[in-house]
């Protein structure tokens, strides 16, 4: 079935780059000069555009919106939310998208776009209480759903604030600024019954300057068995399930160096292998470390380095923050409707050339 259905990604175009935010307090000290300091605009739009067509042609189907001039970090659509079945095994609206829940008008304003851009490729969209950081957030090591897989959900060392009120919003506004962490600990058992029969490890963030989770670990390989991991970004108990005696996430563990996970590396998005045989493909911010490639190669990926500099100086993340996996989309009556078809038309327009900044 998924050799007749072409995988997809969402994008969102960066017609608004020049508008969008730029996280305080980020890692940028420990990044090289090119990775810092001012942005480019006209660069930043060719290296999305580089990212769109890597993707396409890898085989993947590139749906890219248009934004919010309202809002927009909608481009970084890749926190979105969490789509947990990306197989072609059942219908695109039988799936259902978990979207991510922020703070902030800002924030709300690009997760409504972004919703909107879900809802219209034909999605159902539902959401939780407390604050969740998408897809990043909570991902797979190794196996299947089926088999009974091991998740990763990385969240917050406590449970997160929807936002005070009154007198304790501006006591909040005055005081120092709490950690932006992206999704809340008492999410690991709702996210666990949406994988019924598999191990949820919560792995407790602790450094600031790597707020969600793509932007500390994921799992490479042909089995995604393999945790890339920034382990000083971790609290201790974390670092004792990745590393331990007793480690009980991976057998297999590639850590970051500083430098690398400054470069957002662990936001790489890896493609699965396209023929019997093959490697999938890892899609990594160009600037890493040989050393990172070579332990990447070693474990089975090919690595693909794509330069997102212009975006890396965001610090809002590597090429996950910039292009959502939607899996394989089977249609059905329900999807195969003018409105869906002509909306996802729209979407694979244009991307032959490189956009202009609106």
């Amino acid at each position: 079935m998924t050799a007749a259905v072409k995988r997809s990604f969402l994008m969102v175009r960066p017609l608004f780059f020049a508008g969008t935010s730029a996280r305080a307090g980020g890692p940028s000290a420990d990044r090289p000069e090119r990775f810092r300091g001012k942005t480019n605009v006209d660069l930043a739009l060719r290296q999305w555009h580089t990212l769109a067509q890597t993707l396409s042609g890898l085989g993947v189907d590139v749906l890219a919106a248009m934004p919010d001039r309202s809002a927009p970090d909608g481009v970084f659509i890749g926190a979105a939310g969490l789509l947990v079945d990306r197989s072609a095994r059942r219908c695109v609206a039988d799936k259902v998208f978990i979207a991510s829940t922020v703070s902030g008008k800002a924030g709300e304003g690009a997760q409504d776009a972004m919703s909107r851009a879900v809802r219209a490729a034909g999605f159902s969209v539902d959401s939780f209480e407390h604050r969740f950081g998408g897809a990043g957030d909570f991902f797979r090591v190794g196996g299947s759903k089926e088999s009974g897989s091991k998740y990763v959900f990385a969240c917050a060392p406590g449970p997160i604030d929807n936002g005070p009120g009154g007198a304790r919003r501006l006591l909040a506004m005055l005081g120092p600024k709490a950690p932006d962490w992206s999704s809340d600990p008492r999410l690991r058992e709702p996210l666990a019954e949406m994988v019924p029969g598999c191990e949820v490890h919560s792995l407790v963030l602790s450094d600031p300057r790597y707020p969600r989770g793509d932007m500390v670990a994921t799992s490479v390989g042909p089995e995604r068995s393999v945790l890339v991991v920034n382990v000083r970004a971790l609290h201790e108990d974390g670092q004792r399930l990745v590393l331990g005696r007793k480690a009980r996430i991976s057998d297999t563990v590639i850590p970051l160096s500083e430098e690398d996970a400054a470069l957002y590396a662990a936001g790489l998005i890896q493609l699965p292998a396209t023929t019997a045989g093959g490697k999938p493909k890892a899609i990594i911010p160009e600037g890493v470390s040989k050393d990172l490639l070579g332990r990447l190669e070693r474990v089975g990926c090919d690595c693909v380095p794509v330069d997102l500099s212009e975006w890396i100086k965001k610090d809002r993340g590597g090429p996950a923050a910039l292009a959502l996996d939607l899996g394989y989309l089977r249609d059905d009556r329900r999807t195969e409707t003018p409105e869906v078809k002509d909306h996802r038309a729209a979407m694979r327009a244009g991307l032959d050339r490189a956009p202009e900044a609106g």
